[in-house]
């Protein structure tokens, strides 16, 4: 029959095995495996709305190229704005910074003038509806739960002259 020793060994080699077998129940790698398809789906829609953004501004821009009218470009992150005519740049200006809080707050896309605001002393103001507010910074602020992009007084005149009310800012974040 089974001698003790036969079955002593066979004891040890058990309790060594239960050991290892104790950890292949399968729950560590299923997760692991769904959290980093979740992850890479998160990246992969970040990626999409950064291309939908891109090929809304080049079929904004190819629109405005071959049209008879200006238009700003505004990039709020970096404070940047252009005043463009078909494809050329007539204007590059700088505004206040925003903060980031802000920055979210107005809608990325084609914007309308939909009033122009001057007064005496060389203020003048743009108002794009209920998103945002370009004036200079002498101006008096027509909505002040608007934001408000700050341009200097030389580069506000100019803009404000060249843009008619109805003319379009296409706006980046």
């Amino acid at each position: 029959m089974v001698s003790k020793t036969t079955l002593k060994i066979r004891t040890g080699l058990l309790l060594v095995f239960s050991v290892f077998l104790m950890g292949m129940e399968g729950t560590g790698t299923g997760d692991v495996g769904q959290d980093s398809l979740a992850a890479r789906q998160r990246e992969l829609q970040e990626r999409i709305e950064v291309l939908r953004s891109e090929q809304d501004q080049l079929l904004f821009q190819k629109q405005f190229s071959t049209m008879d009218s200006r238009y700003l470009v505004l990039d709020l992150a970096r404070g940047r704005g252009q005043l463009k005519y078909r494809s050329r740049v007539f204007l590059d200006f700088t505004f206040g910074p925003l903060p980031k809080r802000v920055i979210r707050t107005i809608p990325r896309g084609a914007r309308a003038v939909t009033r122009k605001f001057e007064e005496s002393g060389g203020r003048f103001a743009l108002s794009f509806g209920k998103a945002f507010i370009l004036r200079t910074n002498n101006a008096t602020a027509p909505g002040l739960k608007i934001p408000q992009l700050i341009v200097s007084p030389k580069e506000m005149r100019s803009i404000f002259f060249a843009l008619e009310e109805g003319s379009l800012a296409y706006i980046l974040r």
